[in-house]
Parts: C-alpha cells; structure tokens; sequence
C-alpha cells in the first residue's frame, strides 16, 4: 500500500511475467531492485539490532548500579556499630 492505495506500475515495477513470482528463480527474486522483501528484511533486522543494542546498554547500567550499591554496603558495614541499645546499657 502506498498512502492507502496499491501503487501503479510505473510506481512499482515487477521483476518477472506473469500473475505472481512463481517459476522465478531465487537469484532473480534477490537481484530484483523493486523487490520489496529484501527491504522489510533488513528493516526488520536493523530494528532487531537497535532493540538487543537497547536491552544490552540496560544491562550494563544495571551492573554498574548494582556494583555501585555493593561497594556502598561494603563501605557501611566497616562504620555500623555491632552494638545494640540493650547492651550498651548493661555496660553501664
């Protein structure tokens, strides 16, 4: 479809005779520049691409924020005080 309508065929030429691409050759179907597959192919992968390029950016912030969070854990429990309230005052 081409702004709602199927387009004319000066718009999209085809790239064998007849009715449909029956007893075309797959080498024709790919050399074939008006072949509109091989467009929504590397469309689709090129999204595939920027979508696992996406999830893997998450991930590796989601590392640094949990390497982040653990050298702040490892860094209060050198200053927590061991001592609860009770026996502090036992002591005294």
């Amino acid at each position: 479809m081409c702004d709602g309508r199927s387009p004319t065929p000066d718009e999209l030429p085809t790239c064998y005779e007849g009715d449909d691409w029956s007893g075309v050759s797959l080498q024709e179907f790919m050399d074939c520049s008006y072949n509109l597959a091989n467009n929504r192919q590397y469309s689709k992968q090129e999204e595939h691409q920027k979508n696992r390029q996406k999830r893997r950016e998450e991930r590796r912030l989601l590392r640094e924020q949990r390497a982040h969070q653990w050298s702040k854990e490892e860094t209060a429990e050198e200053i927590t005080v061991t001592e609860d309230y009770n026996s502090q005052v036992a002591r005294w």
